[in-house]
């Protein structure tokens, strides 16, 4: 039973050797990993729609959504709308 287990044991190890040899099959003409990235300007503007999405977003699920029901029961509808 012991024997079994290290033969099982070692097909599988063998197995996953050969899969991450094998499972990352890079051409020669592909960049590398280690290329750096270039460094990319971006627009001023989007970044501030970006972060004024973000604030909306936030403000939309942390304030309005939780005080909705009790706004909607105020103006006399039920709190389901």
């Amino acid at each position: 039973m012991h024997s079994a287990a290290v033969k099982r044991l070692s097909n599988s190890t063998s197995f996953l050797d050969f899969l991450g040899k094998h499972a990352f099959i890079i051409l020669e003409d592909s960049p590398s990993l280690e290329d750096p990235v270039p460094e990319e300007k971006f627009h001023f503007v989007s970044l501030l729609l970006n972060l004024v999405n973000a604030f909306l977003y936030m403000v939309n699920t942390y304030i309005v959504v939780p005080t909705a029901d009790s706004y909607s029961i105020s103006l006399g509808a039920a709190a389901t709308v």
